[in-house]
């Protein structure tokens, strides 16, 4: 959190993506991906983290907030009266950008700050709760959605990820660590008609939530995840190294191992790569030995 002093109280002010409120959040959505030229709505930004009023903000800023900063900052001449006014703007826009900084840099937002909407749940935070088949999926609708920005696959994701909770399912004790009813691909087009009425920063949330947390588990798992041809990031093989671990029998049959948390999949793959590595390494050892 950064501290800011105003009238002689300390305020706490967001400083990472995941110190946002769900609501905080939704409204840096409307901004970042609207109509208007983001670096000229960075007040509008601070207003969202501060929870200042327009009213409060005018006060701080004074009447120069309304006016071009720069073209009177570089006047050979400022009016003495108004001397004081324009100081104070300019310390507190210099303020607004170190308080934005972060909203302008890669989103790195791994909370999910929208764990319900409406009456479907999301996964839990880092994407803990996903599982292999889920996350298959949802690597699809979410690379296609970026190489193409088609809103189809952007609700292909959001309908992956969230789903109606289990019937009669202990909330409280969540025993499952998933509200939602288990995932099935061929349902998922069976909750496209509710989200496509859903407001498309709503949509735009989940998916940086989604980026924000598959970045994270790509930067623990280096060696499963491989660059494809300068677009993005892929899963290395992952549907064929599903079934390759379900022929070695140790987590059962394909449909067990699609139904592995996708954490544990990646330690095992993670562990495959690695025994790859050590068989590689004994295959030199002979040939150099009878080289």
């Amino acid at each position: 959190m950064n501290v800011i002093l105003y009238k002689g109280k300390l305020i706490d002010i967001p400083d990472h993506w995941n110190e946002l409120s769900g609501k905080q959040l939704i409204a840096i959505m409307k901004i970042l991906y609207g109509n208007k030229d983001v670096s000229k709505g960075r007040i509008s930004l601070f207003k969202i983290i501060s929870g200042f009023t327009w009213f409060k903000i005018f006060k701080m800023t004074g009447y120069f907030r309304f006016l071009h900063l720069d073209q009177w900052i570089n006047a050979p001449l400022i009016p003495g009266p108004f001397k004081k006014y324009l100081d104070r703007t300019e310390r507190f826009m210099h303020a607004v950008d170190s308080c934005t900084a972060f909203i302008m840099e890669t989103a790195d937002l791994t909370v999910n700050l929208l764990p319900v909407v409406k009456t479907f749940h999301g996964p839990n935070d880092d994407l803990a709760n996903v599982k292999a088949a889920e996350f298959f999926c949802s690597e699809f609708y979410f690379t296609q959605w970026r190489e193409t920005n088609q809103i189809s696959f952007l609700n292909y994701l959001v309908a992956t990820l969230y789903r109606p909770s289990k019937r009669n399912y202990d909330r409280k004790g969540n025993p499952d660590g998933d509200i939602r009813i288990a995932f099935n691909p061929n349902l998922t087009a069976t909750y496209l008609p509710k989200i496509e009425t859903w407001p498309p920063e709503i949509k735009q949330a989940i998916a940086l939530f989604y980026q924000g947390a598959r970045e994270k588990k790509i930067a623990n798992n280096p060696r499963v995840f491989e660059k494809s041809d300068g677009e993005g990031t892929t899963l290395y093989g992952l549907w064929s190294v599903m079934r390759m671990i379900s022929k070695g029998g140790h987590f059962g049959d394909f449909d067990k191992v699609q139904d592995l948390h996708v954490d544990t999949l990646l330690m095992e793959l993670n562990e495959v790569i690695a025994e790859a590595d050590r068989m590689e390494a004994e295959m030199d050892k002979i040939k150099h030995s009878h080289g």
